[in-house]
């Protein structure tokens, strides 16, 4: 290699903005001959002959070749690299030049060029497009030309963004390769109309109207749309109303070569937000490429206001692991947009029948109800064999009873069965809830599959309503007849099997959150008016509707939609007692919630994804709306969530959440969805939600009737206490000893849910309260007693004196002779017969005076 002065510019024409680059130096390089040399490169790789003489400084454009760079230095050059992407090799050489400013805009600044003023222009939307692609390029149009008509600014950013793709072609085209890519207003519109055909597309959404929701588009489509296929995505969205084209798309794109089957993939290409970033640094890491045996894929990224990223299969041989990497992607990329393969939500209402007066009457219509021939609509639930092995065998009569046991205890006394959980499946015409949420997106109508009322106590009982979808459909076989797997080729079942019964996971999360509200306990700020949720029959009339923190209806907390359900539900059944105004709620304004999800793919690993995933996870947990991020401080979610986690699955991918108001399961693949979904959450899982649910509501009412009973007046306290204790103190042990049983079963992870599921409700600590409240009202209660018996002791002294002063009297005037003889004296003057008489008058002097004395005490018993 030669040396002289001035600095050498060795461009790799590959592009749009490469190509503009080398005319400009050249430009240059002729008006300063002596300083700039630009010598034209013939090989594709950009690397000059060795005969080409070069100044002391090169600058490399485009040209990613280390060895060469290496051996410049060696030969005394000082070297210098303009670039914006991180190129890994197949053989793991890494080549990170990214900056975060297009190489245009770096040469201008670097080599000092000044370009003339008609270029200007065009130099920084070629910048723009290299930037952040057709977003950023119209948002620098718009600025650029802000007189422009929309229609304009559109068409002149295609115009650029299709002589961009031309330029690739040509030099594709050079490589002397297999592809033929054209990239031409007609290869345009052939993509764009062969969307759907050829080129298959799903849109993963979370089907809200917020602007910061997730969005991503998995296309599959034939290599030789890859330079125009982009473009065609964002204006065909553009054309049909979906999208501007200044908000940015996630897409994901798969290609295929052309003449090979439909599953094999040539290529991988992401562009999409810069957020993503971290996650792809993670997967080019050396380490994580050979985990997922993608290291000998050719791979790049390129990162300014977009983030771009490429995975190729140069040799042919790397389609399984092309395959594998779109799994892996998709599992990442979706969070609160993935699609759901199985979903159930119970909603478990406490309630209590709300007139002590006439609970007796009203719990033995319940009873009569549960032990007789049941009515048309209404049947009693039993568990199955397998749900009832489950739990210990001396608690199975009172929690998982038979048919032939709740009989038995019938025929002993209907007391026997205020022990027994009792379960009835209600049979109702068709019912629906219709949700309207807050951010103006369609409604969501979904159907109640099931009702159940619940008896476990005299005066607490259950209402249980159950929403949920199931895929029972199968996904269809491949091209070889083939049998897929959950966990293989899941983007080309997701391409296949393209409409999804059920919601979104984020859709999952608001029609919980939604959907638990009976009653609205305050007003809501101004953002977030405007929900609702209304109960329709099959005809869609609407039969009860609750406007959500619209008005403060905690004194009517049976109302709206939740009372109308009652009605057309379990109300038909029972005796009228099942209504909003011979109920009371146990709980807050929202129901508890046991909720079952499946996911499609598998739980994102990387920790790219883990605040993403976890977020998302403690909002299922907390039932919070979905959002991105956490619901409350980071840091507090986080702990809350650990501590509300049961993660022995975890590493299976069942992820186990627990909060003082619900128990939610998220899981995935095939087991999760025939055992964990299927089987685990529908019978034994749920039963013991169940009867923790019921376990805090019989404390609540204990603790409602302490309250009940301390707020009488102190004449009725001081009266009737010792006997409202009396009752109480039974109620609690009858609890302890033959209600709440804290182990349930023998096996490992229904022992460690139940006490972490029993932990969250705080059960121990409500118990010990009111054992403590009863406790010590059982000790103010005695020294009550104590302090009236003394009042009555006192009270009969004061009176035996009163009436043994005139016997007192009588007998001194009896046994005294100069008494005896001034009485004769008296008697004879007055007419008295007897010395009795003297008594009498006594005790009507002195009986007024003592009951004045006493009144008070006595007034007080």
């Amino acid at each position: 290699m030669h040396t002289r002065g001035g600095t050498t510019i060795l461009v790799r024409v590959h592009d749009l903005e490469t190509q503009e680059i080398f005319a400009l130096a050249k430009t240059a390089a002729r008006q300063n001959a002596s300083r700039l040399h630009v010598p034209n490169l013939a090989e594709s790789d950009g690397v000059p002959p060795a005969d080409v003489d070069l100044c002391a400084t090169v600058v490399l454009i485009g040209i990613r070749d280390a060895a060469f760079a290496e051996r410049l230095r060696n030969a005394g050059k000082t070297v210098l690299a303009i670039e914006d992407a991180c190129h890994v090799n197949n053989d793991g050489t890494r080549f990170d030049g990214r900056s975060g400013v297009s190489r245009i805009e770096q040469a201008i600044e670097l080599l000092g060029l000044n370009p003339p003023q008609e270029v200007r222009e065009r130099i920084e939307r070629i910048a723009a497009n290299a930037r952040g692609g057709i977003p950023c390029l119209v948002e620098t149009i718009r600025r650029l030309l802000p007189d422009l008509e929309r229609g304009v600014i559109i068409e002149t950013a295609l115009a650029l963004r299709l002589e961009a793709a031309a330029a690739r072609a040509a030099y594709i085209a050079q490589q002397k390769t297999a592809e033929s890519l054209p990239a031409d207003q007609d290869a345009l519109q052939a993509a764009r109309e062969a969307i759907g055909g050829a080129i298959r597309l799903r849109v993963f959404a979370t089907n809200r109207r917020l602007k910061d929701d997730p969005e991503l588009i998995l296309v599959h489509a034939p290599e030789r749309y890859r330079l125009v296929l982009e473009d065609a995505i964002y204006a065909d969205r553009w054309q049909n109303g979906t999208d501007r084209l200044d908000r940015r798309l996630d897409i994901l794109a798969l290609y295929q070569r052309d003449g090979v089957r439909e599953a094999s993939l040539a290529r991988i290409e992401f562009r999409g937000s810069a957020e993503h970033l971290p996650l792809f640094e993670e997967i080019l890491v050396p380490e994580r490429r050979r985990a997922w045996m993608t290291d000998r894929l050719d791979a790049r990224a390129v990162v300014n206001d977009a983030l771009q990223c490429r995975f190729a299969d140069r040799s042919g041989t790397e389609n399984t692991a092309l395959s594998a990497l779109a799994d892996h992607l998709l599992d990442h990329l979706l969070i609160g947009n993935r699609p759901l393969r199985a979903w159930r939500t119970s909603f478990l209402q406490p309630l209590r029948l709300a007139n002590p007066e006439r609970l007796e009457d009203e719990r033995r219509v319940l009873l009569d109800t549960a032990v007789s021939p049941v009515a048309p609509g209404l049947t009693r639930s039993f568990a199955d064999p397998e749900e009832r092995s489950y739990f210990l065998s001396h608690l199975r009569r009172h929690i998982v009873p038979t048919q032939e046991e709740v009989g038995e205890s019938a025929a002993d006394g209907d007391r026997s069965l205020d022990t027994v959980l009792l379960s009835f499946e209600i049979k109702s015409t068709p019912l629906y809830l219709r949700i309207t949420r807050s951010d103006g997106a369609p409604p969501c109508r979904q159907r109640i599959r099931a009702q159940y009322l619940h008896l476990f106590a005299a005066q607490c009982l259950v209402f249980e309503w159950v929403m949920d979808d199931e895929t029972d459909e199968p996904m269809p076989p491949d091209a070889d007849g083939r049998e897929p797997r959950d966990d293989e080729r899941l983007w080309y079942e997701y391409l296949r099997w393209t409409e999804t019964t059920g919601p979104v996971l984020a859709d999952l999360l608001d029609l919980n959150y939604y959907a638990r509200f009976v009653y609205s306990s305050f007003v809501a700020e101004k953002e977030e008016k405007g929900a609702r949720v209304d109960l329709l029959d099959d005809a869609d009339r609407e039969l009860g509707t609750l406007e959500l923190w619209r008005d403060v209806s905690a004194d009517q907390p049976c109302c709206g939609w939740f009372a109308a359900l009652l009605r057309e539900g379990p109300g038909r059944f029972c005796g009228g007692i099942i209504n909003s105004s011979r109920l009371a709620l146990l709980s807050d304004d929202r129901a508890r919630v046991l909720s079952s999800v499946v996911a499609a793919g598998g739980p994102p690993t990387l920790a790219a994804t883990t605040d993403a995933f976890d977020a998302m996870l403690a909002r299922l947990r907390m039932v919070d709306p979905f959002g991105r991020g956490f619901a409350y401080d980071a840091a507090f979610a986080r702990d809350e969530l650990r501590q509300g986690s049961y993660r022995r699955f975890a590493g299976f991918g069942t992820h186990y959440g627990i909060s003082p108001h619900s128990f939610a399961c998220l899981t995935f693949g095939s087991y999760g969805r025939r055992v964990v979904h299927a089987n685990h959450m529908r019978t034994m899982y749920r039963r013991m939600f169940l009867l923790t649910v019921f376990y805090r509501a019989i404390l609540q009412a204990l603790a409602h009737d302490i309250s009940a009973a301390l707020g009488t007046t102190q004449g009725a306290r001081e009266r009737g206490l010792s006997g409202t204790y009396l009752a109480l103190r039974p109620q609690l042990l009858t609890f302890t000893n033959l209600l709440w049983f804290p182990t349930v079963s023998s096996q490992v992870q229904g022992v460690e849910l139940f006490n972490q599921v029993q932990a969250q409700a705080g059960l121990s600590a409500e118990y010990a309260l009111i054992e403590k409240e009863i406790a010590d009202t059982d000790a103010f209660g005695r020294a009550l007693s104590e302090s009236r018996r003394n009042r009555l002791a006192i009270a009969a002294t004061v009176l035996a004196a009163l009436f043994g002063v005139p016997a007192a009297v009588a007998t001194l005037i009896a046994n005294n002779a100069p008494l005896a003889g001034l009485w004769a004296k008296l008697r004879c003057t007055l007419g008295w017969d007897d010395p009795w008489l003297l008594g009498l008058v006594t005790l009507v002097v002195v009986a007024p005076l003592v009951g004045w004395w006493l009144w008070p005490w006595l007034r007080r018993r």
